[in-house]
């Protein structure tokens, strides 16, 4: 269930879609206008009951004064090249997305830190049996052929068993990136050029 469905209108422009906490976060207020799938057209925050809760309290713009004419400003107005001033929704979804960033980002470390543990426990398990039950020094002395044989057996046996264990380690650490990196290549080998 996709919970981004909320649309707002801004200078012209339409931003989004937004979950119900996101248009919490951004602090949107009651003048804004909020499209979503059911509405006819592009509504008032403050018209939608459900988004009531979410409406910042603003005042209305002051009257202008006759008497009072505003100064002009004689400064230099000096353009960085860094575009427009922000809008509040722009600095609020940056803000989001590096929210997101981060959550991504300690998920992931959390990820390879939760797999490497169990690697470490499979492969300490099987370094501890292959240490104990077949490089024991009582297995090697002995000089019957039958237990000689034997022994050879199971060590070739524990021998495939641990390169086993080590590609089932490596799919444990790197399935999820492996499918990442499957994912990004079927998305982007769909493309129409």
């Amino acid at each position: 269930m996709n919970k981004k469905k909320y649309f707002i209108a801004e200078d012209g422009d339409q931003k989004g879609p937004y979950s119900f906490h996101e248009l919490k976060e951004m602090g949107i207020s009651k003048t804004n206008l909020i499209w979503k799938e059911g509405f006819e057209d592009w509504t008032e925050a403050g018209k939608i009951e459900k988004l009531q809760s979410l409406l910042k309290i603003t005042p209305p713009k002051l009257p202008k004064s006759e008497g009072k004419k505003k100064k002009k400003d004689k400064t230099l107005n000096v353009n960085l090249g860094l575009g427009k001033p922000k809008s509040i929704f722009e600095i609020k979804e940056k803000k989001l997305a590096k929210e997101k960033l981060k959550n991504s980002i300690a998920n992931t470390i959390l990820y390879y830190l939760k797999n490497s543990f169990i690697v470490i426990v499979l492969l300490g398990v099987f370094l501890f049996i292959h240490s104990n039950f077949v490089n024991s020094e009582d297995a090697r002395n002995v000089q019957d052929p039958s237990v000689v044989e034997n022994y050879y057996r199971i060590s070739s046996i524990f021998n495939y068993i641990g390169i086993f264990l080590l590609v089932i380690c490596f799919f444990i650490i790197f399935h999820r990136p492996m499918k990442q990196i499957y994912d990004w290549f079927k998305k982007h080998s769909e493309k129409e050029i």
